[in-house]
């Protein structure tokens, strides 16, 4: 398995939790945590939690998801996001990683991506506290699925970071094309 040098260094931690302020931002509850830590805090607004205890690949998945999946294995990403879009409902956080396969093939896709203002400080910690430093090394990019998602992120993605729609864009892009002629 390759990962990235700042993973190498702080021993390939996989777990990065979603900082509160994320939530807030968001102001949405989710049905489901389809990534949850085992006993440690964990701000995601959700109904019910399947952790690795309980496999979320194979487990159901009902209503509007929430999906930070495991950093430090960049070839699961690809099963995690193949299962998030087939669901079809719901908001994620990943690494930024624009150049793999994973990204093109998936998070592309997704119709609103935001790119947090900054890198994100994960948690990391037992106490559920953002760390000041020693974050991971990379950026991170929220997604979604579905066009509930879509409008949430449409709709407060700028109280996160800058916010990408691919309805917009390619509207965007029609009325640039009309201009040219």
């Amino acid at each position: 398995m390759t990962v990235n040098t700042h993973e190498q260094r702080h021993g390939s931690k996989m777990e990065w939790l979603t900082p509160l302020w994320i939530f807030e931002a968001l102001g949405v509850e989710f049905d489901l945590d389809v990534c949850a830590p085992v006993g440690r805090p964990t701000h995601v607004p959700a109904a019910r939690s399947y952790t690795i205890e309980v496999d979320g690949l194979l487990a159901p998945w009902q209503g509007r998801v929430w999906m930070n999946p495991p950093f430090g294995t960049a070839n699961g990403v690809h099963e995690w996001l193949h299962r998030f879009y087939q669901h079809g409902n719901g908001i994620g956080i990943i690494r930024a990683d624009t150049p793999t396969s994973w990204w093109h093939d998936y998070v592309s896709q997704s119709p609103v991506i935001v790119l947090p203002r900054g890198r994100v400080r994960y948690i990391n910690n037992n106490e559920g506290q953002e760390k000041a430093h020693g974050g991971p090394g990379f950026a991170s990019a929220l997604f979604c699925a579905g066009d509930e998602c879509a409008a949430i992120l449409r709709d407060r993605g700028h109280r996160i970071g800058a916010a990408w729609d691919r309805a917009a864009q390619t509207t965007n892009s029609a009325h640039a094309a009309v201009a040219r002629k």
